[in-house]
């Protein structure tokens, strides 16, 4: 996969990403390699001087930090080819891309920041405009992303059911800079990140799921199984991402003055 003309780093590699740290004796008990001692030692040698692997003492290890940089390039480069993105920033002014749940919603949208893929950092931040406030935003590790992109995130939401009360004053007050309640009825869900508009259209049949759930109306335990299936199921979710400046100003201006 790394280096397929060199088998013995290749298999140096796959064996410290097994187990961590060994000397090169545990390494070639560990492994059948097909080279000699001298030159499995040359062959690390030239891995630490490219930072690949790092030295422990006598033992080795993976970078962390080659193994960061390779995550993100690999995120960065399935979102490319996944949502046919084929520059850093988008070129086109208006483009058009699918999701499949929620969950694959959330994932993009924290990768179109963490990687710049879709525009340059922005100190007015991110403005939000939703019907419910997102359960996918609630998962730990999606929290965490977020407050590492640090960004400023500002949240209008439509719809004040059971679900959404909570979740503003615990998971989202936590998390975001500021989150405010509006009587308002809305086509869809819209995001503004500098020159961006993120327009979010879910299907009648997510809508439907998800006014059922946030209501106060279910059983606990079926609001449960309903909560999964919201969040994990497939639905056909369309972004349509316009990038204008003048657009983006006054759909930002509508949600700073609610």
């Amino acid at each position: 996969m790394f280096f397929n003309s060199n088998p013995t780093k290749e298999l140096i590699i796959n064996t410290l990403s097994k187990q961590w740290p060994i000397s090169i004796t545990e390494m070639r008990k560990l492994t059948n390699f097909n080279s000699s001692y001298q030159y499995t030692w040359q062959c690390i040698n030239e891995l630490l001087e490219e930072k690949i692997i790092v030295k422990r003492g006598f033992k080795y290890e993976l970078s962390m930090q080659w193994l960061e940089q390779l995550n993100k390039f690999s995120r960065q480069s399935v979102m490319n080819y996944k949502f046919g993105i084929k520059n850093n920033l988008l070129t086109k002014e208006t483009t058009q891309i699918s999701v499949r749940s929620l969950e694959e919603l959330g994932n993009f949208m924290l990768d179109a920041f963490e990687n710049r893929f879709l525009e340059r950092k922005d100190n007015k931040g991110f403005y939000c405009f939703v019907s419910h406030l997102w359960i996918p935003f609630i998962n730990k590790e999606k929290q965490d992303r977020l407050i590492n992109i640090k960004e400023k995130v500002n949240v209008v939401y439509t719809k004040n059911a059971l679900l959404d009360k909570i979740l503003d004053k615990t998971c989202y007050k936590k998390y975001v800079n500021s989150i405010k309640y509006v009587n308002k009825e809305i086509e869809c869900n819209y995001f503004v990140y500098n020159n961006c508009v993120f327009q979010v259209y879910f299907p009648n049949k997510l809508n439907k799921l998800m006014d059922n759930l946030y209501s106060g109306n279910i059983d606990v335990f079926k609001k449960i199984a309903d909560l999964f299936a919201m969040t994990y199921k497939e639905f056909p979710i369309n972004i349509i991402i316009t990038r204008n400046k003048e657009i983006a100003k006054k759909h930002r201006e509508i949600i700073k003055k609610i």
